[in-house]
């Protein structure tokens, strides 16, 4: 049971430094309050909080940003309408 406790601690210790660029920290040192608050806060600055969509309204909500990214998504590499008359035509052409 301690041997779990122990790995599961420390575990979450390294989660703390996993996003840093530049560690700061030693390593075996445990992280401190400092360590932990900037880990908080290059966090929050990565979040994306607000987003406006093709038609420039405002999307707050965690569901409309993700709603708005899954359509961009879409759009950017979903398949392109092709008028087949004009395939067949320039095919026809070609050949």
């Amino acid at each position: 049971m301690k041997a779990k406790i122990i790995r599961l601690h420390n575990k979450r210790m390294q989660t703390i430094t996993i996003d840093a660029r530049e560690p700061k920290m030693y390593q075996g040192e445990n992280p401190s309050v400092f360590h932990l608050i900037q880990g908080r806060k290059r966090r929050e600055a990565q979040m994306i909080l607000e987003i406006q969509d093709e038609n420039g309204n405002l999307q707050t909500t965690k569901r409309g940003i993700l709603n708005n990214f899954v359509g961009h998504m879409k759009r950017k590499y979903g398949p392109i309408q092709v008028d087949d008359e004009c395939v067949d035509q320039n095919g026809a052409d070609l050949g």
